[in-house]
């Protein structure tokens, strides 16, 4: 698993490669919740309670 570092994940961000619930995420500071599911370089990833 490939770790980011905040300012490539703010980049992609600024470039629209980021969805979250299906719907390009603009925010760099969004809030994630459980059930949410986040879309990064065509993988999706579901945020679930650990």
């Amino acid at each position: 698993m490939h770790q980011s570092s905040s300012g490539e994940v703010k980049s992609m961000i600024e470039y629209g490669s980021i969805l979250v619930n299906g719907l390009i995420e603009t925010q760099k500071r969004k809030k994630i919740v459980v059930s949410d599911i986040m879309k990064v370089s065509s993988v999706e990833y579901k945020i679930i309670l650990a």
